[in-house]
């Protein structure tokens, strides 16, 4: 017995130590990585970079770590704890000698006492509250799991929409570039019409004002595609000095579905609902939690105790000889407690309430959001096919006005008109479209998967 409770003690020395340090170590994290690359990313390869590198979902998944040692801790409440104790106590006294009425020395005594003791509790009965209050550690670690799926989810939705806005800045910037040559273009035919005494200087003038003022839109179009550039190096978590192409078509192509299937399956899959819904499950199991304090409880237990002592010596007794042993069993019932119980009982009910009422509300509004995200999907995607027919014809406009204006057939009213209609038809189609990818990337977040996986 005295050796294996020797060995017990060093175990757990050990082990504490163990934890210790653990706890003492420091721990980095790796640079954002810098990505220089002449091939093409796609939205899925930008999105595989973020789940390894963004911090927001890493931070998450650092979450998750605990998941398996939270679960051992909610079964643990089932096992018994066991509990080491020692006490050491060494006593000194000093007796003077007296002689005559003189102190003329001392005696010295010392004794010392040394206690180890083992504990073992067990809890029988708890009214059940054990089994309660571990469904409720359940659901709680479930919700961590939920809480990194919704932060995965989100950020594809970020880095999407980062995408998206960077390939539109690389649109803008084609078509302010294309703008410019148009204006140098009209430009040049001013020149020559006021060479040949068409037109009066002032044509010439606007006709280079217009040139200054397109080139100054290229500038702040190159300025907005470096600003997404670095936008969308932040959002996947990458060294903000990364420069790859990205690679992607904005073609709108509306699928075939239903959005009320789209709302049965966000009330299927989003995992922030899924983890409202545990909410209320959690507080089911906290109000029989509180019913079970109206019921008895019992625990068992048993105690290892070793005392020794030790007389005229200054040393510890490590191996103490005088051996006792504890048993026993505990019943309670706690008959009144000033209504706490109640208090208790009540706050409980009163919180799945609230959450079930939260629970609606929020089953309310991804209905709504979703059908709204839908109608403008739908929107969007018809005004497109008419900003398309749009630009076409604004571009034939213009290409007819500056033939005209060439040859003198044309004012350059009618030319800058024709102008600024090609130059509006143009960004307008741009902004539907990135509104339209937008709003998709939305709606699959918001549904929790990709339209394309929706089944018809």
């Amino acid at each position: 017995m005295n050796r294996a409770l020797t060995i017990f003690l060093s175990i757990v020395f050990l082990a504490t130590a163990g934890a210790v340090r653990a706890g003492a170590e420091t721990h980095s994290i790796p640079e954002p990585p810098l990505i220089m690359s002449d091939s093409p990313k796609t939205v899925e390869d930008l999105v595989s970079i973020a789940l390894d590198n963004e911090a927001t979902l890493r931070k998450a998944i650092e979450d998750e770590k605990l998941i398996g040692l939270a679960t051992r801790s909610a079964y643990g409440t089932f096992m018994p704890s066991v509990r080491a104790g020692a006490d050491f106590t060494n006593t000194r006294s000093e007796i003077p000698i007296i002689q005559g009425g003189t102190i003329v020395g001392s005696s010295e005594k010392w004794s010392s006492q040394s206690t180890m003791r083992l504990t073992v509790t067990e809890e029988l009965f708890r009214g059940g509250a054990r089994f309660f209050d571990l469904r409720r550690a359940l659901l709680t670690v479930d919700n961590t799991r939920l809480s990194t799926d919704f932060t995965r989810q989100q950020l594809e939705y970020n880095v999407k929409t980062a995408v998206y806005r960077y390939l539109s800045a690389e649109n803008n910037l084609s078509l302010a570039r294309e703008i410019l040559e148009q204006q140098r273009d009209n430009y040049r035919f001013a020149q020559a019409r006021f060479a040949s005494g068409e037109v009066i200087e002032l044509d010439v003038m606007q006709a280079e004002i217009d040139v200054n003022n397109a080139e100054n839109a290229v500038l702040e179009a190159e300025q907005t595609l470096e600003n997404a550039r670095e936008a969308l190096n932040l959002a996947i978590g990458a060294n903000l000095e990364s420069r790859y192409p990205v690679q992607g078509e904005l073609e709108p192509v509306l699928p075939d579905l239903d959005p009320d299937e789209l709302v049965a399956v966000a009330i299927r899959t989003r995992p922030d609902y899924l983890s409202m819904k545990n909410r209320v499950a959690i507080q089911h199991s906290a109000i029989k939690s509180a019913n079970a304090a109206y019921l008895p409880a019992a625990s068992m237990g048993a105690q290892l105790q070793r005392t020794g002592s030790e007389i005229g010596q200054n040393r510890f007794q490590l191996s103490p000889e005088s051996e006792t042993r504890y048993y026993w069993f505990n019943l309670s019932w706690t008959l009144f407690d000033g209504f706490q119980r109640e208090l208790n009982r009540e706050q409980a009910v009163i919180e799945k309430r609230k959450a079930m009422w939260d629970l609606r509300r929020q089953e309310q509004q991804i209905a709504a959001t979703i059908r709204q995200e839908w109608r403008s999907m739908d929107r969007l995607y018809n005004q497109i096919r008419v900003s398309d027919k749009n630009r076409t014809l604004a571009r034939r406009q213009l290409d007819l006005e500056q033939e005209r204006y060439r040859i003198g057939a044309s004012s350059q009213l009618q030319l800058r008109n024709a102008q600024v209609t090609f130059n509006q038809s143009e960004t307008d189609y741009i902004v539907k479209v990135f509104n339209f990818f937008t709003t998709k990337a939305a709606l699959e977040r918001d549904i929790g998967r990709p339209l394309e996986e929706v089944t018809p």
